[in-house]
């Protein structure tokens, strides 16, 4: 099996270096940045699960040289898209040319309806859909990855067929990521499952930006847990409305992922905040709102934390207004 990863940030990086500890054919996609850092320094990761390792037995190719993509076509059987949602565009035309119709396209992103999203610009393409459970992020061009809970979901969207072929190599992946280290489901309702990862991440990425906290925080801090909780049960709503069989006590497993997670953890999209970058908010939080009104349905939790976050970003932006003036 020959794997290919587009985006070695936290999530992509952490998934090669578990292939890459036990031995699987992996090659990496970066950006050019990323891709001077790891050709020079290799691919490097501090896991609470397999501890720190430093690896180079691995292909690499700069996503953003088009030459070097063409020179390193390949029939990859498994593809995982794991960058952030804003980026998923300006990968799309790469994608198609390192995808094969032996290919099974895997994306994991936070933000719900990844799959259908790239499946409508690679028609021909085998894309499925998946999720991931894992706490990780780069700091420092180092993979940090947090905690003992890193399970990927991944499954065929309703009324999709793949042949036997691509199901067996399904089979293999799974074998793969359990020899790896890494929990696995294959799933046969993988809408109810992605959406249910976005519950718990939307939830969690409103909290702590909204009170500048980590998850240790939110469940130890009275008001921070009633927040998330409201946003939890708010989006279960949703995504009644949208068809997707969500019961409403899944709020106790929302509860009990937020109760496994490292305490000292956070989201992605808080560090984006942050650091003042760009982020999945719109995908995370305020198209989740603005589809509740869409629908005639009332989210009040979530009408005031989009209220708050607009708020704040405006004051940046007339800060930083400022500062460039000044």
């Amino acid at each position: 099996m020959k794997y290919l990863i587009i985006g070695v940030g936290g999530v992509g990086g952490a998934i090669a270096s578990f292939l890459l500890n036990h031995g699987k054919d992996v090659t990496l996609a970066v950006r050019s940045k990323r891709y001077d850092h790891i050709k020079n320094r290799n691919l490097e990761i501090k896991s609470d699960i397999i501890g720190h390792k430093i690896f180079s037995s691995f292909k690499l190719i700069n996503i953003e040289d088009t030459n070097e993509i063409d020179n390193n076509i390949d029939e990859y059987d498994i593809i995982f898209v794991t960058v952030k949602d804003y980026s998923l565009d300006s990968i799309m035309n790469p994608l198609s040319k390192l995808c094969s119709e032996d290919s099974i396209v895997i994306p994991l992103s936070n933000v719900y309806g990844t799959g259908t999203k790239i499946q409508k610009h690679l028609i021909n393409t085998n894309v499925i859909d998946g999720c991931l459970y894992i706490v990780s992020y780069l700091r420092e061009n180092v993979i940090v990855q947090m905690g003992e809970y890193f399970k990927i979901i991944y499954g065929k969207r309703k009324n999709q067929n793949l042949n036997n072929h691509l199901i067996k190599k399904l089979d293999i992946l799974e074998n793969d990521l359990r020899e790896s280290n890494i929990d696995v489901l294959y799933s046969n309702c993988i809408e109810k499952n992605a959406y249910e990862k976005y519950i718990f991440i939307s939830a969690c990425a409103a909290t702590t930006i909204l009170y500048n906290c980590d998850c240790g925080t939110i469940r130890t801090t009275s008001k921070f847990l009633k927040t998330f909780s409201e946003l939890a049960k708010e989006n279960i709503l949703l995504a009644q409305k949208l068809g997707i069989n969500i019961e409403y006590d899944f709020i106790y497993n929302v509860l009990a992922i937020l109760n496994r997670v490292d305490p000292k953890s956070s989201t992605s999209a808080k560090v984006d905040w942050d650091n003042g970058n760009q982020t999945e908010v719109d995908g995370l939080i305020y198209s989740i709102y603005n589809k509740s009104k869409e629908l005639g349905l009332k989210l009040s939790t979530y009408k005031i934390v989009v209220k708050e976050l607009r708020k704040e970003n405006e004051l940046r932006k007339v800060k930083n207004a400022k500062n460039i003036n000044n």
